[in-house]
């Protein structure tokens, strides 16, 4: 086996990982405090898999920041190179993903919190520094 393969996650950073989860599921939430009931149950498995993607993701960027996005590789022989990182490649189809999952959050929130964030998110675009 591969030492990789043999690598276990400690419990604390399990514990941690699950917290931030948590957190962001409490975030998510909170845009639905509107919604109907029946809507919110549909959106329990939206919103955990959404909340799992967003520490992913932070995970992976802190990876690639600190690991970088190429890594070495050998066939055991003579040949060798450089490739791109498969927590790179992991990266970057977790970020579709997330970009689906929540343009389908999106459309489950109530009409006037959709309209509420695209005016904010307009008038940020409008006032952005610089500008």
């Amino acid at each position: 086996m591969s030492k990789a393969r043999d690598q276990k996650i400690s419990e604390n950073v399990v514990k941690e990982k699950k917290k931030r989860i948590t957190a962001e599921k409490r975030k998510l939430d909170a845009f639905l405090k509107e919604s109907d009931s029946e809507r919110k149950k549909l959106a329990i498995p939206v919103v955990d898999n959404l909340a799992f993607q967003i520490v992913e993701l932070q995970d992976l960027q802190e990876k690639i920041v600190t690991e970088g996005t190429q890594q070495w590789w050998s066939n055991g022989g003579n040949q060798g190179g450089y490739r791109e990182a498969t927590h790179v490649k992991t990266y970057n189809v977790t970020v579709k993903n997330f970009q689906s999952l929540m343009k389908v959050f999106m459309d489950m929130l109530p009409e006037e919190e959709r309209a509420d964030d695209k005016d904010d998110f307009m008038e940020f675009v409008h006032n952005k520094p610089g500008s």
